[in-house]
């Protein structure tokens, strides 16, 4: 260790070797400092000013501080920039310390075990993942410190990978080693690879953490209860306590999303700006507490598969509906509800402070309130009803002051009555200034010195100041303790013994208050159990009031959930975009698909037509329906899907090194790979990134497999496309229908209806959206002169030349006549047309256009 540095750096120096890679907070006087490198990264993202530490050294020490008071504000904004960060505090009063303030390390907080109010948003889950991979598998292992989930789960390493994004964790533990899992916006936390490989994990788990012997329901292999094993490991000091026992996620139970069309159908964040405007968490979210918005977000991206839970859900949002008093009455009642499942969180890792013990009492005061109401619209679940919760709000009634402070160390936590000894220590401590004014009335009354005083200071204590005028009336029990030159100070044995009784009763009050308070937070912690399962009852019903709210509000009906593989909607609207004021009243439109007539909807039409809003918001009907809400249609039939894929839009992935079309067939190819019978697939413009015979072929294959027949998916797919030659397929495949976005032209103007009619288009009105896009005049003739030209080619016509007066462009179209014609005609001649399939035609006319040089 660098023995330049003073005794306080030697200190800090200690702590940041024990704790690389975090950002270290150490506590001096009224600030926290960061130093050296820590200092660098604070500046920037904080925005704080970057100084230096002995300013006249060759090479000073970058210094930069935060007043203490705004640790939180602070402490957030490194978390959700992804840093881990410790703090450093003063375990002792700097006013009676001799020598070096001591400090301790008091708290570390990463951002998947961040638990602190304002640290963290309070609609987003605290998300802590380990990633153990095997030689063929990998076992993953999930928890999420506010509700108390505790998950394992072991698949490929690609499935796997594919589960971690969709949980979406804020921080990834992983072997030192191995390279981590891509997860946008996660803190990745390398560990040593023996957390993940005790010699006996099954042993290590039973023995450390106190989970059940022989483990039950949970899956034996290694690189599972490895990860397990890391997490709790990791929780160990930071919520392992609130945590429920762990369980195995049954594959089967939720609807499967994955992260393609999580993205492409904007649940819970914009594609755009990555927040939640615009998304279907915003248009649904009508909860009133952030334990409710948490469970909404996770339930969008699990919705259920059990056709029992989704019809328990519809149930109590009826019974809410038929009462719209009693709905009324319960949202007044959660409105401002405090987040009961972040303050039992607090809790159980040992962090919780006085104001979180009011809002556990503002919470279980109100609760009785909502038992009323829950009461009248179909029931309160046990976990509300529990005799303890009642119990706990009388004691908590009892003990606490109406306002405690933010932090124990201020005192002032409980109230009077509670404690006589802690009332009996604080009336000596907060009376201290009346008793030594008694003791100064009593003085001056006795040796008839008026201008006597007590007074303080920390060398001598409490004194008694007499003028030197007056020094001969003091009397002989005055001890003298200093001459002054205009007087003398005095101490009698009665002033010595009430000093001693102040000083000593602060500090009992204090070590009293204290032990009071951890005394209180054991209590709390024997009862966290009926706190959690309270939390997750009251957010459960506050996500289904929610969709009664929603359901009454804008017109929603009840979808009947069937078994059989079918989407059959009637004046279906899209829950986001017909909030959107600044579009037209919505234009609704019918959904049929089943596995008969219906299969496969192949949807052609114009550009901005309404083909990707139509797609989406079929595919977000069914996830609104498996979440148990109604629904904005008419009327609605919706089959369970065992997995959900949508597959729109275009992008390049540059940080994985995809290119648009490399992207689009991944996300097919994971389609073609995954679907099943009962899934629904919606599709939009596959193969437009290649060239466009290429592009065609594709997305024929891609219908043909996914129709079903011989090693098909049979599965309901929605497929819009701008191939007007693929609609052939629905003339001659059964099962594969053709609809179109209705379109109207009137005295020269294109008139989108954004209606769905049955038949295909023949035109895509690309030039007609490039005019309204702003499209210079002159590109937008020369583009309709080219269409011309390109259509006219098709037909077998004669092209004329470009306008007279422009430049003449390269011409696209290679002359007629030849030898290479002549070879091209006698092919076409030796054909059987009644030999050919459709897509056989197609790549025939493909490979002769090429033969003569004309463009795909």
């Amino acid at each position: 260790m660098d023995e330049k540095l003073t005794p306080a750096m030697r200190q800090w120096r200690r702590v940041k070797d024990q704790h690389p890679g975090k950002i270290v907070l150490f506590r001096m006087g009224d600030f926290y400092e960061m130093f050296g490198e820590d200092a660098r990264i604070a500046a920037e993202v904080l925005e704080i000013a970057l100084t230096t530490r002995e300013k006249n050294k060759v090479e000073p020490m970058p210094m930069a501080g935060i007043p203490y008071h705004a640790l939180e504000a602070y402490l957030g904004r490194l978390i959700r920039a992804g840093f881990r960060v410790v703090l450093c505090d003063q375990v002792e009063d700097p006013a009676t310390a001799k020598g070096l303030v001591r400090r301790e390390v008091t708290r570390v907080v990463t951002p998947g075990t961040a638990l602190e109010e304002g640290v963290v948003e309070a609609s987003q889950p605290v998300l802590l993942a380990a990633w153990c991979p095997g030689a063929e598998s990998a076992g993953m292992a999930w928890a999420d410190l506010s509700s108390g989930d505790l998950v394992v789960w072991l698949s490929t390493a690609s499935e796997a990978q594919d589960r971690l994004r969709a949980v979406g964790p804020a921080e990834i533990l992983h072997p030192e080693g191995f390279p981590a899992p891509e997860v946008p916006g996660a803190t990745v936390t390398p560990l040593p690879a023996a957390v993940f490989h005790p010699r006996d994990p099954r042993e290590a788990l039973c023995r450390r953490f106190g989970l059940p012997a022989g483990l039950p329901g949970l899956p034996p292999e290694r690189e599972a209860l490895g990860a397990l094993h890391a997490v709790l490991d990791y929780l160990q000091d930071r919520g392992a306590k609130v945590l429920k026992p762990p369980r195995t996620e049954v594959p089967g139970t939720s609807l499967v999303l994955d992260e393609a069309t999580r993205r492409n159908l904007e649940l819970v964040a914009s594609v755009e700006t990555g927040g939640r405007k615009g998304t279907l968490l915003e248009a649904m979210d009508a909860t009133l507490t952030p334990m409710g918005s948490r469970l909404l977000r996770d339930w969008l991206l699990a919705p259920s598969a059990q056709r029992e839970e989704i019809l328990h859900r519809q149930g109590t949002v009826a019974c809410w509906l038929s009462n719209p008093q009693n709905l009324r009455t319960v949202r007044e009642r959660l409105r401002g509800f405090p987040d009961l499942a972040r303050v039992t969180a607090r809790l159980g890792a040992g962090i919780a402070t006085p104001r979180d013990a009011a809002m556990l009492r503002e919470a279980l005061q109100r609760l009785p309130g909502v038992r009323e109401c829950l009461a009248a619209a179909g029931g309160v679940p046990g976990a509300l009803s529990r005799e303890e919760l009642t119990g706990w709000a009388a004691r908590l009634a009892q003990v606490l002051e109406e306002c405690p402070p933010p932090h124990a160390r201020e005192g002032g936590i409980f109230a009077r009555g509670w404690n006589a000894e802690l009332d009996a220590l604080r009336d000596l401590a907060e009376n201290a200034h009346a008793a030594i004014l008694e003791v100064e009335r009593r003085e001056r009354d006795r040796t008839g010195i008026a201008s006597l005083k007590v007074r303080y200071n920390k060398i001598f204590g409490y004194f008694l100041e007499v003028s030197r005028a007056n020094l001969g009336r003091v009397p002989p029990d005055f001890e003298r303790r200093q001459t002054l030159v205009n007087g003398e100070r005095f101490v009698t044995s009665e002033l010595r013994d009430l000093e001693a009784r102040i000083l000593s009763a602060r500090a009992d009050r204090e070590a009293l208050e204290s032990k009071l308070w951890t005394d209180l937070q054991a209590e709390l912690a024997a009862v966290l159990p009926v706190f959690r399962e309270a939390a997750g009852a009251l957010a459960r019903e506050d996500v289904l009031q929610g969709f009664a709210h929603l359901a009454r509000a804008r017109a929603y009906t009840r979808p009947e959930v069937v078994d059989d593989p079918v989407l059959l909607l009637e004046e279906s609207r899209h829950p986001v975009l017909e909030l959107d004021s600044r579009h037209q009243p919505f234009i609704p439109n019918p959904v049929r698909l089943d596995t008969s007539e219906d299969q496969i909807v192949l949807l052609t039409g114009p550009n901005m037509g309404g083909k990707s809003t139509y797609l989406r918001q079929a595919a977000l009907i069914a996830i609104m329906a498996q979440t148990g809400s109604f629904v904005p249609a008419r009327m609605a039939v919706t089959g369970l899907a065992d997995r959900l894929f949508c597959r729109v839009g275009a992008g390049d992935s540059l940080l994985r090194g995809l290119s648009t079309f490399m992207m689009e067939m991944t996300e097919t190819a994971a389609i073609l790979r995954n679907a099943t019978a009962r899934s629904l697939v919606i599709l939009d413009e596959v193969g437009r990134g290649t060239s466009t015979y290429d592009g065609l072929a594709i997305a024929w294959a891609v219908v043909e497999a996914l129709r079903g027949g011989e090693g098909g998916v049979g599965c309901r797919t929605l497929f819009a496309t701008h191939y007007h030659e693929l609609t052939e397929l629905g003339k001659t495949l059964p099962g594969v229908r053709n609809l179109t976005m209705g379109v109207r032209e009137h005295e020269g103007r294109v008139v989108f209806l954004r209606t769905v009619e049955e038949g295909a288009a023949d035109r895509s009105y690309g030039i007609h959206v490039a005019e309204l896009a702003g499209v210079p005049a002159r590109v937008v003739e020369r583009a309709r002169a080219i269409l011309s030209r390109l259509e006219a080619r098709r037909a077998g016509l004669s092209l004329e030349s470009a306008p007279p007066g422009r430049p003449r462009q390269p011409n696209l179209f290679p002359g007629e006549g030849g030898a290479e014609e002549a070879r091209v005609l006698a092919e076409l001649r030796a054909v059987d047309e009644g030999t050919l399939s459709p897509l056989e035609a197609l790549l025939l006319i493909h490979r002769l256009r090429k033969k003569l040089g004309l463009p795909s």
